[in-house]
């Protein structure tokens, strides 16, 4: 005697549907019909046929039957907004006898990517500083979808920076007079301390810099630059001898490390006593000079100088070397 029917030629319900579970992936787009099983029925009736339908279960509308595939529907799956659907499936043979079974389909957590949001772009003045919040120049946020904790650095090219704050924080480079931070951190801690960062340009720099940040929870990473527009303004420079050779070319004269523009100020002081030869390499204008009181060597003119403004000779001694 068989174990489903009897000796009989009677038509037996199905007994047995598979599967009743399947995991998928998560971030898997589901948008045109994601085929998630393959559904199949065990029945004693030799040869007997299967149909299949979708009877209920708490997520029945957003599945359907293709022959004897169950079709998932619902987007881009996210398992943190649901981990499971559940859905009820009948399998009905040749002569009307069903069978219906739960079919769960679990949805694969992934660990993903964080996600650094802020603006695309800002602007400040030379030597001037600007900051990152919601009125200011623009809110730098992280997100991680997985709760993750977050390794943070944030590089500025031709400035310093500075932290809102350091609470909850394990700082690795907190130095931000070199333009580097870097410090790890829960996602609200990281986002407190950067709610307010201080981005303080470089004395005597315009031009385009950038700010970046890049976030990393140990596997997965993501990056945001911030192409900050440096607008030109005046700056006092001053001689510091610094340099290999007497050329206001040569920038490590300079107290700012940088070659002054036409905008700025050059001063000669007690700083350093180092002689000056003003080059031929020079872009050829200045907006002051003050020779002042304590500076005992020689500025030389080499080449030709427009100067917008005051020539203030105090101390030491003035070549103009017959340049106008």
């Amino acid at each position: 005697k068989p174990e489903y029917g009897n000796e009989f030629d009677v038509n037996v319900a199905p007994h047995d549907l598979n599967p009743n579970s399947v995991t998928v992936n998560e971030n898997t787009d589901t948008s045109g019909g994601l085929v998630v099983a393959t559904l199949l029925t065990s029945d004693v009736d030799p040869g007997d046929s299967a149909t299949y339908s979708v009877v209920g279960g708490a997520d029945a509308g957003v599945f359907s039957i293709s022959g004897d595939q169950l079709v998932l529907t619902d987007g881009v799956l996210d398992h943190e907004t649901q981990s499971s659907y559940t859905v009820r499936i009948r399998t009905t043979d040749g002569g009307g006898m069903f069978r219906e079974e739960d079919v769960v389909i679990s949805v694969n957590d992934l660990n993903e990517a964080p996600i650094i949001t802020g603006p695309a772009s800002a602007t400040v003045g030379e030597s001037q500083s600007i900051t990152f919040d919601a009125v200011g120049s623009g809110l730098i946020d992280t997100y991680d979808d997985d709760g993750d904790g977050l390794s943070i650095t944030v590089t500025a090219s031709d400035a310093s920076i500075t932290l809102a704050q350091t609470a909850g924080l394990t700082i690795v480079d907190g130095d931000g007079s070199d333009g580097t931070l870097s410090f790890s951190g829960s996602q609200a801690d990281i986002d407190t301390a950067l709610d307010g960062l201080v981005y303080q340009s470089d004395s005597g720099f315009n031009g385009v810099a950038t700010l970046t940040i890049d976030a990393s929870d140990g596997s997965l990473s993501d990056q945001h630059i911030v192409s900050i527009t440096v607008n030109p303004g005046q700056t006092v420079f001053v001689w510091d001898g610094g340099g290999s050779s007497n050329d206001w070319t040569d920038a490590d004269n300079w107290n700012h490390d940088r070659v002054p523009e036409a905008d700025d100020v050059v001063v000669f002081n007690a700083t350093s006593s180092k002689d000056s030869t003003l080059d031929a390499a020079f872009a050829g204008s200045i907006s002051e000079i003050q020779v002042n009181a304590g500076y005992t060597g020689t500025l030389t003119f080499a080449t030709g100088l427009t100067n917008t403004g005051d020539f203030i000779i105090a101390d030491g001694t003035v070549d103009t070397n017959g340049q106008a």
